[in-house]
């Protein structure tokens, strides 16, 4: 399904700096109303939070793949309607909705030997290729689109874009626009970077720059190599929210509540994924995160069905 709505074209705002917040991927998770309270909440106020002497105007942007092609390993699949995200659409209030298809077909890029993308690397297996393939293209989609039509279309200049990932939640507020360095890019400090970033327009696409172009050929005048250092930020603290079948809680080691429902499972947070990143980098958060995690795993294990609030 490809299909798009928008809302009234936002206006530039005096004395107001502008970010748009990409939220690209399976719309999965973010019909559940928890998750998507949890991105209003933490990620799109957080983000907005005024600072004395700077206020940002953060829009959001939605590009949601509705179909799922890539479902695996005793995870949940749906294949959702618009319908479905009606709810989330009405908290978010999004500037823009394109629903996209659930994979692209991979296009080869003519690089020398050696050079391939990320997706067509030879330590790449075959079998995951066309769904790396997908996701980059996708992401790389969302931000052609907003630069190169929306945002001249709608007179707005963006001084910001956050990229982020639909299915996950966030354990604290995410910190103001103003707190960031946005001449390098901004990842979360508990899971994988390009679940979540923070750039200037002129880094437009992946945060892996190699994920679509040839390596070697990634960065340009308005995306230098030079100032690309990726930084991890320990106040952005993010899981993956997953909905797992019932048949599965004893292994979790989780008891979700019964329900009459039998379409959908439980949401599951992969909280133990976290000390991972976050060990590395910052070890005198892990207990305290993981006991927030923990806690906020619980939270969402017993959160209503999408449909019910």
């Amino acid at each position: 399904m490809a299909a798009t709505t928008a809302a009234p074209a936002p206006r530039a705002e005096a004395g107001k700096r502008h970010a748009a917040l990409l939220l690209i991927g399976a719309a999965r998770a973010l019909v559940w109303p928890a998750v998507c309270e949890n991105i209003k909440r933490r990620l799109v106020d957080g983000l907005a939070r005024p600072v004395p002497g700077e206020d940002w105007k953060v829009d959001v942007f939605l590009f949601m793949a509705l179909e799922e092609e890539d479902a695996k390993w005793g995870r949940m699949a749906h294949d959702y309607g618009s319908e479905q995200l009606k709810a989330c659409s009405k908290l978010l209030r999004p500037t823009y909705v394109q629903f996209m298809p659930p994979s692209y077909q991979p296009v080869k890029r003519n690089c020398s030997k050696g050079h391939e993308p990320a997706w067509d690397s030879k330590d790449v297996k075959k079998d995951v290729r066309g769904r790396i393939y997908s996701q980059c293209y996708r992401i790389q989609a969302a931000f052609d689109y907003l630069l190169d039509v929306f945002q001249p279309q709608a007179g707005v200049k963006y001084d910001a874009i956050i990229r982020a990932r639909p299915d996950i939640i966030y354990l604290k507020d995410v910190p103001p626009l103003s707190n960031f360095n946005l001449s390098r890019p901004t990842a979360t400090a508990t899971a994988m970077a390009d679940h979540f970033h923070v750039i200037h327009p002129g880094c437009r696409g992946p945060l892996d720059r190699t994920c679509l172009r040839c390596k070697g050929q990634s960065f340009d005048l308005l995306c230098r190599e030079a100032d690309f250092q990726l930084y991890r930020e320990s106040g952005i603290q993010s899981v993956v929210a997953r909905e797992m079948p019932m048949s599965r809680a004893k292994e979790l080691k989780v008891t979700p509540p019964r329900r009459k429902s039998k379409e959908y499972g439980f949401l599951f947070l992969e909280c133990e994924r976290l000390d991972r990143i976050l060990g590395k980098l910052y070890p005198d958060l892990v207990k305290e995160s993981l006991r927030n995690c923990k806690a906020h795993k619980k939270f969402f294990l017993e959160s209503p069905l999408p449909g019910t609030t």
